[in-house]
């Protein structure tokens, strides 16, 4: 079964040229670079890069589009090879492209790390976006509502990718009360749409089919998932080895008198793309 995608599609700069693409493979994904220029005779030309992956007999965007020749010079005819080896965090590739500079060509190298799994991004923060928090206690930008230790909130970020096989995949939280038990919980859609539900001092993102990955006990007021022992996230989670879209989230003690009568609070949100 053909799928097609249209990459330019995706960019805001859809209205130049996008010409003489070139593509590889990473370990769970694709690789694409071109040459934009905005007309077919241009002096200046520009070498961009994407990622894609494929799910559900389809493509998806990962990331992009990134210049790797910024410059005023007109660059052409790249080409793009995935490299030996990467690492929990990237892989690595590199294009090559030629460079007229008004003189003789000379041909450029420019390196370009891959995300080495899907996307992962913050949704429902507790910032005054979406619905407000249950009492003004807005936090700061993509974090989650305010809680009577951190007029920030909690931060619920990831290391590693978020990749099925071999994954190195991580939930860090920060912002917490310096000693709490933290709940982190996988769900299998996003409250109200994203913009998520009052729940205690907080709100509600991860939301339909919730699995409960660990208890943890902060530290200084961070804490992390898996630690020694547990299971990685994407098998304590259950998500299907073709991959598919998580939603996590962090909740945690907070019985100070603070905002309701509830002795808790939660993070913002990150929706996850796993790949194959």
């Amino acid at each position: 079964m053909a799928a097609t995608f249209d990459l330019s599609e995706q960019f805001p700069s859809v209205a130049l040229d996008q010409i003489t693409p070139s593509c590889d493979t990473l370990e769970s994904q694709f690789v694409v670079a071109w040459d934009e220029r905005p007309a077919a005779f241009a002096t200046t030309s520009d070498i961009r890069v994407a990622t894609l992956y494929s799910i559900d007999g389809g493509l998806a965007l990962n990331e992009g589009d990134f210049s790797v020749s910024p410059g005023l010079h007109l660059d052409a005819r790249p080409r793009i090879v995935a490299m030996e080896g990467s690492d929990e965090y990237s892989e690595h590739t590199l294009v090559v492209f030629d460079r007229d500079a008004g003189g003789p060509n000379d041909i450029r190298g420019a390196r370009y790390d891959a995300p080495a799994g899907g996307p992962v991004t913050t949704f429902c923060a507790g910032d005054g976006a979406g619905i407000a928090c249950p009492c003004g206690n807005n936090g700061a930008a993509g974090r989650g509502c305010a809680s009577s230790m951190s007029a920030l909130g909690a931060l619920l970020s990831a290391t590693g990718g978020a990749r099925i096989y071999d994954s190195p995949f991580q939930l860090d939280v920060s912002g917490l009360p310096s000693s709490t038990t933290v709940l982190f919980f996988q769900g299998t859609a996003a409250a109200a749409a994203g913009a998520g539900t009052l729940f205690g001092d907080g709100k509600r993102c991860a939301s339909g089919t919730v699995i409960r990955l660990g208890t943890k006990t902060a530290s200084l007021g961070e804490a992390s998932y898996p630690g020694p022992g547990d299971l990685p996230v994407y098998q304590q989670g259950l998500v299907p080895l073709s991959g598919a879209v998580r939603f996590y989230q962090a909740w945690y003690r907070n019985s100070a008198a603070f905002c309701t009568e509830a002795t808790f609070n939660l993070s913002n949100g990150l929706r996850v793309q796993w790949v194959p």
